[in-house]
């Protein structure tokens, strides 16, 4: 129970500070120039290419040995690096289809910049957030690469808590468990399909 509490609570963590941190930026680079645009998505790949075991190992050797960082915190920022490229491709992808001309007809009309971004650019990317959540929040829930290196000793994810488990003994109730898991991914999953596949408009 502990291990899920804590993995609902990394993953709902950094996956809302990490929409929060991409959304400016994925605002900035759908108004910019291509080159700027593919520096940006050239960075923001890496956590892709790079093998998670390595950038795991890479993510404990800095917090833990140069900041002496072992703490939740840590976790929630090795996720946000993980899930990081996945929520900038989809606010990225959902902002860059809006007409500016909306938000530049805004300003014009005495609306500041700030005003127009949150009463014009928001309600247009809203489903682009929420499909970035859904998806972050998955990805980040059953991460297990980047919680093996960065968990907190004696508190472990739910994904990393069943890994060591399962190392020790096998147990039915893990597969019970991982049923379980497998259903909680689905469901989220569905209601993305059904709220972004037409039906839920």
């Amino acid at each position: 129970m502990n291990g899920f509490k804590l993995s609902l609570t990394v993953a709902f963590s950094a996956t809302s500070l990490t929409i929060i941190a991409t959304l400016p930026l994925s605002y900035k680079m759908a108004r910019s120039s291509n080159r700027y645009r593919e520096i940006w998505e050239s960075l923001f790949e890496l956590p892709i290419v790079i093998p998670q075991m390595v950038l795991g190992f890479a993510l404990f050797i800095f917090f833990v040995r140069y900041l002496q960082i072992s703490s939740v915190l840590a976790l929630i920022v090795g996720h946000m690096v993980v899930i990081s490229p996945y929520a900038l491709s989809n606010v990225y992808a959902g902002i860059s289809w809006m007409n500016w001309e909306m938000e530049d007809a805004a300003v014009s009309l005495g609306a500041s910049r700030i005003r127009a971004f949150f009463e014009v650019v928001l309600p247009n990317a809203r489903n682009a957030l929420i499909s970035a959540f859904l998806s972050c929040f998955l990805i980040s829930f059953n991460a297990v690469e980047i919680s093996l290196f960065l968990s907190i000793a004696g508190t472990s994810t739910l994904p990393v808590a069943m890994l060591n488990f399962l190392a020790m003994r096998w147990d039915p109730a893990i597969s019970a468990l991982s049923a379980m898991l497998v259903l909680f991914t689905l469901i989220l999953v569905l209601l993305s399909e059904y709220i972004f596949g037409g039906r839920g408009k």
